[in-house]
């Protein structure tokens, strides 16, 4: 299977690369004023409008006060349409074997897949289903 791994807040994560439409550099984004904490606002994507998710803000919410430093976003497709991430840092596109990935417990409420170690880091594989909000991309 292939992976992007990004960071945030030093910590490392991947998601599956087919779920991926393409990576950016920073966007600004018009701020939503009833959204939820985790919504940073909406940005135009040549002429398309996405909604863009502070991915720290959805995985640590309890961390307030803390700015993320925002330099690539990476471009989503999910199964109700494209939506956009804010993440530090896209380390690399790599190749992993599925049978790598240690199947995590249930404390991370099914948004962590596993775990798996590339190159001496501990990579969060995250599950884009249970991760993001039913309603996002509606």
């Amino acid at each position: 299977m292939q992976i992007v791994m990004f960071t945030i807040k030093e910590n490392y994560y991947a998601i599956e690369s087919k779920n991926v439409e393409e990576i950016t550099q920073q966007l600004t984004w018009t701020p939503v004023p009833t959204a939820p904490e985790w919504v940073q606002g909406l940005i135009n994507l040549r002429g398309e409008v996405l909604t863009l998710i502070n991915f720290q803000q959805l995985l640590y919410p309890d961390l307030t006060g803390e700015d993320l430093c925002y330099n690539r976003t990476i471009i989503l497709s999910t199964e109700k349409g494209k939506i956009a991430l804010m993440v530090d840092s896209v380390e690399e596109v790599t190749n992993i074997d599925a049978a790598d990935i240690e199947l995590a417990d249930n404390s991370s409420q099914g948004k962590v897949s596993g775990v798996v170690s590339i190159k001496d880091k501990i990579v969060s594989v995250l599950n884009l289903e249970a991760l993001l909000p039913k309603s996002e991309g509606e």
